[in-house]
């Protein structure tokens, strides 16, 4: 008499089986469950990262301005709402046309929602008058009521931008003058900054960079659908 395990004389060796024993099949489903609480881990922690809060760089103080209806507009009527703040001047040969036409782009990729303001402060005061600037807007399509032109006095300008915007304004005196064919008499940053609803500066984005100007949109969206923060 033999055992289950036993083998007699003379017979065939048994066939091995590639059925999982119960304790390969516990390990399978524990190995399985690991990878799937990764994946899911994953899933959370990058969307958290995605959605880390915008960081506060500095406060706008508050300013008075004229826009291209030669209405006072300034920090009181922007309190509220966010919106994106650009350096442009009328004159400007080729960086300027090219930040209003990327604030265009990013106005469409918001499909053009009446909650996006956009601001553009003349780093030529001087120059730019109201006038001037309503002009110039009718020559882009720029909407008053959601793009505002602003000028003022020249001083009072330039400290704006440079003292609390921390942007750079220079004139190019004695340049060469193929560069300030190319570049124009001023010299100012192409920078865009975004702007929340406490007029805290949340973010600087290069309006040459596809990516920044892709990030400034979504951060816009979200200052946006948050309302007030």
């Amino acid at each position: 008499m033999t055992t289950d395990t036993e083998q007699t004389p003379g017979s065939a060796p048994p066939i091995p089986t590639n059925e999982p024993t119960s304790g390969g099949k516990a390990m399978w489903i524990v190995l399985g469950c690991a990878a799937l609480v990764i994946i899911l881990m994953r899933m959370v922690l990058g969307g958290a990262q995605a959605l880390a809060p915008l960081p506060v760089i500095t406060t706008v103080p508050d300013f008075v301005l004229t826009d291209q209806t030669q209405n006072e507009f300034g920090s009181k009527e922007l309190r509220g709402r966010p919106w994106i703040a650009s350096f442009i001047y009328s004159t400007c040969p080729g960086p300027c046309p090219m930040v209003v036409q990327r604030l265009g782009d990013i106005k469409e990729r918001l499909s053009n929602d009446p909650r996006l303001l956009i601001v553009s402060i003349t780093v030529d005061p001087e120059g730019d008058t109201p006038a001037v600037l309503e002009a110039y807007g009718r020559t882009h399509s720029i909407d008053p009521e959601r793009w505002r032109l602003l000028t003022g006095d020249y001083n009072y300008v330039l400290n704006l931008v440079q003292k609390n915007f921390y942007l750079p304004i220079a004139e190019n005196e004695g340049a060469d003058p193929k560069l300030i064919a190319e570049m124009g008499p001023i010299t100012h940053s192409t920078k865009l900054v975004l702007v929340d609803a406490q007029l805290q500066i949340r973010g600087y984005y290069d309006s040459n960079n596809a990516n920044e100007l892709k990030a400034l949109t979504a951060a816009m969206k979200r200052l946006i659908e948050a309302g007030t923060s």
